[in-house]
This record gives structure tokens, sequence and C-alpha cells, in this order.
């Protein structure tokens, strides 16, 4: 990645669409829980690449959220909202995703805390990127 400046708006722009599903979703008894869980676990990781992006930090195809946070304390970076708890998305966003569906994970997810996440994290990466 040699300009990755230009890869911040696009991937707040994602990140913005994954908190819309996020929020359909986590919202909706009908709708399946680790469906909501992937795109808030999404919206979290694309707003901290966008913040790494904007400094021109590079990272790895990864969906580990820990190690995107790892990322920006190894560069000073500011710290997103919640930053000790936001992990407890990692599972949702490829592990949960591909593997046999367990319904408890993601029902077990506190799905109040996790949007407050998303909106919070989005909120600081679009602070952080401006």
């Amino acid at each position: 990645m040699s300009d990755i400046s230009p890869l911040a708006p696009e991937l707040l722009l994602k990140a913005r669409g994954d908190q819309y599903a996020a929020d359909k979703l986590l919202t909706d008894k009908n709708a399946p829980p680790w469906v909501g869980a992937f795109h808030a676990q999404q919206a979290v990781e694309k707003s901290i690449k966008a913040v790494l992006a904007r400094h021109r930090v590079e990272f790895p195809y990864t969906h580990q959220i820990n190690v995107l946070i790892d990322l920006l304390r190894a560069h000073q970076l500011a710290l997103p909202p919640h930053a000790d708890e936001v992990d407890a998305l990692t599972p949702f966003g490829a592990p949960k995703r591909y593997e046999p569906v367990t319904f408890g994970d993601a029902e077990a997810l506190d799905h109040d805390a996790a949007l407050g996440w998303v909106h919070d994290v989005l909120q600081w990466a679009d602070h952080q990127c401006r």
C-alpha cells in the first residue's frame, strides 16, 4: 500500500454502511443475531483501519480488532472508545461467519453495548480522519 490515505474515506463510507446494517439487524428480533454481530464487527474493524490509513500506517489483512488496536498503540495514535471491549466482536468477523452456526455466542452478545461500541468507534474515526 504505497498511497493509503485515499483509503480512509472509503473505509469510513463502508463502516457507515455496516453501522446501518448492524443498527437494523441487532434491533430486529426476527433477524439472525450473528448477522447483525458480523456487521457490528465490520463497522468497528473498518473504522479502525480508516484511522490507520489516515496516518499512513500499513495494516495487515485481518479481522482481528485487537491486532489493529495494537497497531494504533505501536504508532502512538489515539485509541478508540471501548478499546478494551470491542475485541469481543472479533469472532463474528470471520470465524463465526464460516463455522457452523452457534446461536449462543451471538445471542449472548449484549446487542445494546455492541451498537454503542459501533456508534462511538465510528464517531471517533470520523474525528480522527479529519
